[in-house]
Formats: C-alpha cells, structure tokens, sequence
C-alpha cells in the first residue's frame, strides 16, 4: 500500500500506509503484552511480518485482564 488505505482497529477507522501487520504494530506505536486477530482469525506473532494487510482488513487488539 503506498497511498494510505483504511484499516479497522477495535471497530475504529485507522489510516495506514502498513502493508504487513508487523508493520502497521509498528505504525501504531502498540506494545506490551496482546494478542491480535485479522478479518475474525488470531495471528500468532511470528506470523506478523509475512502476514500482508488488503484495504478495509479489521483487527481485533486484545489486551490481557489481571483479575482476582
């Protein structure tokens, strides 16, 4: 993607020139501790970097809960 293209984070428009997820976790500044899903399928990390993003692809960030 060389122009930015629309990218959904948590059901919210990013605008992105990203064209892998690592990438675009880059772009996002996102760090600590989560576990991602594209277009509803979970992403294990070591597939960031290979995995490309299409316009209009949703990723799901989630962040672990502490409880007690």
């Amino acid at each position: 993607m060389t122009s930015p293209a629309q990218l959904w984070l948590n059901d919210q428009p990013v605008h992105s020139t990203a064209t892998t997820v690592a990438d675009f976790i880059q772009q996002q500044q996102l760090s600590g501790s989560f576990v991602l899903a594209l277009n509803g399928h979970y992403l294990s990390a070591s597939d960031y970097g290979h995995t490309r993003l299409q316009p209009g692809d949703r990723l799901e960030l989630l962040r672990p809960i502490a409880g007690g």
